[in-house]
């Protein structure tokens, strides 16, 4: 959400357990006006918290293009400092992260990360084992029969070998940087139309959106993934429709987010309010007052995500 919003706003997240200290409140209110006029932001965007034992605070800016938001951090809600963009690899190696946060942008995390061997690995290593012994075998016994090395050699073969052992090892600034953008490319939503596309390509936002209405406020395919757009099955049969938009609608819905069930709905104040909850990373939640132009997002969790969500659908 807006930053020069947050303490209108923040009280809607109160039913989710979403809320903020006083003392944390008061920093905010003073610091990101300053930071915005200082780093010359366009917008300024609270995203939201991710638990440590210092907890970390994290905002983004943009100077002109929308998808390509500055992310700063900060741990006592005054002094911000920006965030590198994180590789692919570092994006690849948060998913299997599970330790939490230690609250120390230097801090250096090893984890051990266990692969099942696929099947040319099992072969790999079956010829490799088995090659060993037959040197073995060949210097204690010259002559022994072909009979018994073709029954080792189907032994060997038949065996499990262990599995394939990863040590991941991440600092946890370049951690944090990779967990806000995995956050952003699968979660972060914006209603749809809400957004448009100019003529030379910039993204902007868009002057005539009203809000959705109550009944389109529980659609999610009326809700899409701010992020650039993919090119997906789906999004080929959008742009075939007759009534296709490509100036409002160039974005992803998340009505074809796969796998299904990944989003849920909350409404709160008899339908006045709308929250959509991340299943697969938990502690997002997206708000809009159906009626109004009034929407926007928050993140507050342990930065973790959820490898239990197959057995939660």
């Amino acid at each position: 959400m807006e930053a020069e919003y947050l303490h209108l706003f923040i009280d809607y997240f109160g039913s989710l357990g979403m809320r903020f200290s006083p003392s944390q409140m008061s920093a905010m209110q003073n610091s990101l006006p300053i930071l915005k006029h200082q780093m010359k932001f366009r917008k300024l965007y609270f995203w939201g918290k991710i638990f440590a034992r210092t907890d970390y605070f994290i905002v983004q800016g943009v100077e002109n293009n929308f998808f390509r938001r500055k992310t700063l951090v900060s741990q006592d809600c005054i002094n911000w400092a920006l965030l590198n963009p994180p590789s692919p690899e570092d994006r690849d190696k948060v998913r299997l992260l599970r330790g939490a946060f230690k609250g120390s942008m230097s801090e250096i995390m090893e984890q051990k990360v266990f692969h099942a061997p696929t099947a040319e690995s099992h072969r790999k290593l079956s010829l490799e084992d088995t090659d060993k012994e037959d040197d073995k075998q060949e210097d204690e016994e010259e002559e022994e029969d072909d009979e018994k090395d073709n029954e080792e050699k189907e032994k060997v073969e038949a065996e499990e070998p262990d599995p394939i052992v990863e040590v991941i090892t991440m600092k946890e600034e370049d951690r944090l940087s990779a967990v806000v953008a995995e956050i952003d490319g699968d979660a972060v939503l914006v209603p749809r139309t809400a957004f448009s596309l100019n003529p030379v390509g910039l993204v902007e936002e868009n002057r005539f959106f009203c809000g959705l209405s109550s009944a389109d406020a529980t659609d999610l395919g009326n809700y899409c993934h701010f992020r650039p757009p993919k090119a997906t099955m789906m999004t080929m049969k959008r742009v075939r429709r007759a009534d296709f938009d490509p100036a409002i609608e160039f974005l992803d819905s998340a009505g074809d987010d796969v796998p299904d069930g990944i989003w849920r709905f909350q409404l709160e104040r008899g339908g006045a309010l709308v929250f959509l909850r991340n299943l697969l990373w938990p502690g997002y939640a997206f708000y809009h007052l159906p009626g109004t132009a009034h929407y926007g997002s928050l993140y507050m969790g342990d930065g973790l995500y959820n490898i239990d969500f197959p057995h939660m659908i």
